[in-house]
């Protein structure tokens, strides 16, 4: 629907939508790129991985958020 109106595609505009969906695919399997101030990190003590983004606004102010993998999903063979 364009424009709350039905709208018909020749197969010429059927065939360039098909091949953009291939590419779109394609893109898939690439890796999304990093901001380039990320930093990453492993603690020698625990191993625990880390990423730390630095953030001007608000000034003044850490913000944390935690990423658990933990799960079924995570397991390896032995562990389910």
């Amino acid at each position: 629907q364009v424009g709350g109106r039905e709208e018909s595609l020749d197969p010429t505009q059927v065939r360039a939508l098909a091949t953009d969906s291939k590419e779109t695919e394609s893109d898939l399997t690439l890796p999304l790129p990093e901001h380039p101030d990320l930093h990453r990190g492993v603690l020698k003590s625990n191993g625990l991985r880390y990423v730390v983004l630095p953030n001007k606004v608000p000034p003044q102010r850490f913000e944390a958020h935690l990423e658990m993998h933990v799960g079924s999903v995570d397991e390896n063979e032995r562990q389910q």
